[in-house]
């Protein structure tokens, strides 16, 4: 990305992390690509080439309302961790060595949210982000107001919705699909990195830095709670076809998750802890080396509660603000 095409400055400070990311090769060892960057633009924008996100229409309009594509997003990423270790030793990916022209059709297989037809996405969108009271429809204007009929049909026409919402949130992330993709994927990618870690130059650490705003911060959480799923089976420390996997740092903006029906919608009932934004697996790991966390102090928008992070490898520091303006100034 060039953060200079964008003159409004509505770029995120994550785009510009990216753009600035020292890609120089010239220093490694035997000339193979050492360094890597990764970027997919968040919910709610395209993202066609990555996982057949249009970013258009309904698809725009339930990611932005309920944090659809959020999974296939984060399943991306694992991806990427896999492909970016094949084209460090043989400068392809798997997804191409596996026989796949992108990594859309990887990543709809492993994506609970990405193989919902785009009825289901409809509907999605529609009752993600109504109110309580559109769903209630409860017609108080009228002089003679049958109450009971009213409730009646109010609490039908909310069970009828809360249906609706169900595709992305209670629906949860398919975690059988992506450990079983990612680790068809690891067992591939094992023999073909063997024969080179036999010779020298080997790699002797794999280390990943994270980051993210908003939802994409929510999206960077997941990622590090589920990116076991990529590496060899076994306990930790995880490794990656022998190769030790280390999670230097974790900076985030603001986690919101707000996935499925949003926190202002039903709060006795909904969070924002929908389909595959669970609050465990929004948890800092504990071999996280680093995380920093710069949230907003003046965010009042009911639908965009943040999520603080704990632990002994997290720091927190709250600015004077709103949300947008922590990720984007």
């Amino acid at each position: 990305m060039d953060s200079h095409r964008r003159q409004d400055k509505t770029e995120s400070n994550i785009a510009r992390i990216f753009d600035v990311y020292d890609r120089d090769q010239g220093s490694s060892p035997g000339g193979r690509a050492a360094r890597f960057a990764s970027y997919i633009q968040g919910v709610g924008t395209e993202a066609l080439k990555e996982i057949g996100d249009t970013g258009t229409d309904w698809h725009a309009r339930a990611g932005a309302a309920a944090g659809w594509g959020g999974e296939g997003r984060v399943n991306w990423m694992l991806l990427k961790v896999q492909d970016h270790l094949l084209t460090h030793f043989a400068e392809t990916t798997v997804t191409t060595a596996m026989g796949f022209d992108s990594t859309a059709p990887v990543a709809r297989k492993m994506s609970a949210d990405l193989r919902l037809s785009l009825q289901d996405v409809e509907c999605l969108a529609e009752a993600a982000r109504m109110t309580l009271s559109n769903y209630l429809a409860v017609n108080q204007g009228e002089k003679e107001l049958d109450l009971l009929n009213s409730l009646s049909g109010g609490f039908w026409n909310m069970v009828g919705a809360l249906q609706r919402v169900r595709g992305t949130h209670l629906a949860r992330a398919d975690h059988t699909a992506r450990r079983a993709v990612l680790q068809e994927r690891r067992a591939f990618l094992e023999k073909k990195v063997v024969p080179f870690q036999e010779q020298n130059p080997r790699v002797d650490r794999i280390r990943i830095s994270v980051f993210g705003f908003s939802r994409g911060a929510t999206e960077a959480r997941v990622f590090c709670n589920w990116l076991g799923d990529a590496c060899d089976p076994g306990p930790a420390p995880l490794r990656l076809c022998g190769i030790p996997v280390q999670i230097d740092f974790v900076g985030l903006f603001d986690t919101v998750a707000s996935v499925g029906a949003a926190q202002s919608f039903f709060e006795s009932v909904f969070d924002g802890h929908g389909g595959w934004a669970s609050a465990e697996d929004l948890r800092i790991p504990a071999d996280v080396r680093r995380c920093v966390h710069m949230v907003a102090a003046h965010e009042v928008r009911g639908s965009f509660p943040v999520d603080l992070v704990d632990g002994a490898n997290c720091e927190q520091i709250i600015y004077p603000n709103m949300r947008r303006r922590r990720g984007c100034v």
